[in-house]
C-alpha cells in the first residue's frame, strides 16, 4: 500500500505542473483567438483613415467586436497598436502581456508584429515576433 501511494504521489508531482502549463496555454490561446475581431475592427479603421493608424484608438469598452474574456485584465488600442495584459502570470510571476503593432507599407496594412512575454509561451506561437 505504501509503495502504491508513493508511486501515485510521484506521478502527481510530475503531471500537475504539465497540466497547469497546458491549462494556461489553453487560456492564452483563447485570448489570442478572441482578439481576431479586434484586428478586423482595426483594419477597417486603417481603411477608413486611408491607411493611417493615427486616430485608431479604442479602450476595452469602446471595442464593439470585443467579447468579454475573464483572462484579460487590460486591453486598449492606441494608434492601431493593440496592447493586452492577461490575468495569468508567467514563470517569473509577471502577468503575460502582448503588443500587436501594425506593419504598414505605403499606406497598406501588411501584418501585425507581435512582442511581449506572452510570445515566450509555447501555446502562443507568435508568427511575427519582434
Amino acid at each position: 500500500m505504501v509503495e502504491c501511494s508513493t508511486i501515485i504521489g510521484l506521478l502527481s508531482s510530475i503531471s500537475l505542473p504539465f497540466y497547469s502549463n497546458y491549462n494556461k496555454g489553453v487560456k492564452i490561446s483563447s485570448i489570442i483567438y478572441s482578439i481576431g475581431n479586434i484586428k478586423t475592427e482595426m483594419a477597417l479603421c486603417f481603411q477608413k483613415n486611408n491607411g493611417k493608424v493615427l486616430g485608431c484608438n479604442k479602450t476595452i469598452t469602446e471595442l464593439s467586436s470585443y467579447k468579454r474574456n475573464p483572462n484579460i485584465s487590460e486591453l486598449n488600442v492606441k494608434n492601431g497598436i493593440i496592447y493586452i495584459r492577461f490575468n495569468l502570470n508567467d514563470y517569473n510571476n509577471s502577468p503575460y502581456e502582448i503588443t500587436l503593432t501594425p506593419d504598414i507599407l505605403n499606406g497598406v496594412f501588411i501584418k501585425y508584429n507581435e512582442s511581449g512575454n506572452a510570445c515566450d509561451h509555447p501555446a502562443i506561437k507568435c508568427k511575427n515576433k519582434v
